[in-house]
């Protein structure tokens, strides 16, 4: 079982579908996924942007979803940032 930290983009572009979708369905099925506060913020505060191009139902199942990932995911904390 791998570890895998899920990218918020990724997360977002899972809710429409295709390989963003397959990639977060595997991960939460085979591996411990997990995810640092800032992810976790940078998740909700995505919300109202997404309002622009969803409407309000598709909104609130994301919502959903992004809680339902939150509570299955390991929480971690961030001690060191990686500088490309």
């Amino acid at each position: 079982m791998a570890k895998v930290v899920i990218d918020a983009n990724v997360i977002v572009s899972a809710a429409f579908g295709g390989n963003p979708l397959r990639a977060l369905t595997r991960a939460m099925k085979e591996d411990d996924v997990y995810v640092s506060s800032s992810i976790e913020q940078e998740l909700t505060g995505v919300f109202p942007k997404l309002s622009k191009k969803l409407t309000k139902e598709q909104v609130a199942f994301l919502q959903e979803r992004v809680h339902d990932l939150i509570q299955m995911a390991k929480l971690v904390s961030v001690t060191a940032n990686v500088a490309l």
